[in-house]
């Protein structure tokens, strides 16, 4: 629950940030365009007019033409190349004429921004105007919209996840109180279960014991078998499920897997299917022993249960990872194999064919988690492969 609420605040406030990230972006480039179009209207109006003001001519021809106040707003200069260099700076005070033909000089582009002065390019048959307005006020005008709208964002985000973070224990309170339903309901059905099939087993095997095994003792003794090792993986997900911490100590898990390996010896026998083994030896791990001998198990279980030919089970050190594979052939379809991890999910193109409940990949999923670990399943046509890794 506590992970559920950390992600929800997490996503909460990424998509809060986005909104505003966009929206202020929006603003800002707006803003930006504008200062843009003004300062290339006034552009226009001086290079038309050889670098001074004359409004009238070109009014009429402009969507949006500077008003009758703008020449006595704008400050600017122009440097004029023909027969020879004219250079006004009458008009602006922060250039001189040394630092005008230097910029003009520099200037690449028929049109841009050098600095904070906004510049056009007119070429003319005997000469060159170039023309720059200074842009300052509005360029800092967009400068402290950015910075303003920086403060009143991150305060936002600071109100947002103070609402959230608290509101996120009111809002999640339904999902609380659904899980915790649902984890006592897996626990006392469990318990439940188990006295009703202990009578029942004991029942089929006084039957065969008086009139000896038949066909039908066998198959109740069977679903018995299925039963209670279904009910055993849902009393072990339930406690999975409330564990934050597990107990922790160095472990030599190559140990522990081969003796996982040796224990389905007997099954190999029945089955006479082709097993590859790799296991590296003195793998050492900080982790539950009891809890990844049961990943093994149920590793191995799952891949005798399913597979048609052959197993193949590695257990390396790769790099700052150990990395656990199991690979075997299966009449499975291509799907998300990740999909597989979910309870009660085992695949359509298997279900009713294998007994199983779908719930031990579940568990293997839970161990990993509990150990801070990463799997993935790739479930192609005819052909299955489980990855785990832990650091």
């Amino acid at each position: 629950m506590k992970k559920l609420r950390i992600k929800f605040i997490l996503i909460c406030q990424a998509s809060v940030f986005f909104v505003l990230l966009i929206i202020l972006s929006t603003i800002i480039g707006v803003n930006y365009n504008k200062v843009i179009k003004d300062s290339n209207n006034v552009l226009d109006v001086l290079l038309a007019n050889d670098g001074t003001f004359n409004l009238e001519p070109i009014r009429g021809d402009m969507k949006n033409p500077p008003n009758k106040e703008t020449p006595f707003e704008t400050r600017y200069f122009s440097v004029k190349f023909s027969d020879e260099v004219t250079i006004d700076v009458t008009r602006i005070a922060s250039v001189n004429e040394k630092e005008a033909l230097n910029m003009a000089n520099s200037i690449k582009k028929n049109n841009g921004f050098y600095g904070i002065y906004r510049y056009k390019v007119k070429d003319a048959d005997d000469y060159k105007l170039i023309v720059f307005v200074d842009c300052a006020r509005s360029l800092d005008s967009i400068k402290n919209l950015i910075i303003t709208s920086i403060w009143i964002s991150l305060i936002g985000l600071l109100m947002v996840f103070i609402l959230i973070f608290f509101g996120s224990k009111i809002i999640l309170k339904p999902v609380i109180r659904a899980d915790m339903k649902q984890k006592m309901f897996i626990t006392n059905a469990s318990h439940e279960l188990k006295t009703p099939l202990t009578i029942i087993s004991a029942n089929n095997e006084l039957i065969e014991i008086e009139n000896g095994d038949n066909e039908y003792s066998k198959a109740i003794s069977k679903q018995i078998a299925r039963l209670t090792s279904m009910i055993n993986n849902l009393t072990s997900l339930a406690k999975l499920d409330e564990c934050d911490k597990i107990m922790k100590n160095k472990v030599n898990i190559s140990k522990l897997a081969s003796e996982a390996i040796s224990s389905f010896t007997s099954v190999n026998d029945i089955l006479n299917k082709k097993v590859n083994c790799n296991i590296e030896e003195n793998l050492f791990f900080d982790c539950n022993s009891e809890l990844i001998s049961k990943l093994f198990y149920l590793l191995l279980d799952n891949a005798y249960k399913y597979s048609l030919s052959y197993i193949d089970f590695n257990l390396k050190h790769n790099g700052k990872y150990i990395e656990i594979v199991t690979k075997n052939d299966a009449n499975i379809k291509s799907q998300n194999g990740n999909l597989l991890l979910e309870r009660f999910n085992r695949g359509e193109s298997i279900r009713g064919e294998i007994s199983g409940s779908g719930i031990g990949l579940s568990l293997v999923n839970e161990i990993v988690n509990l150990h801070n670990g990463t799997i993935d399943i790739n479930v192609k046509d005819g052909s299955y492969e489980c990855l785990i890794r832990f650091k």
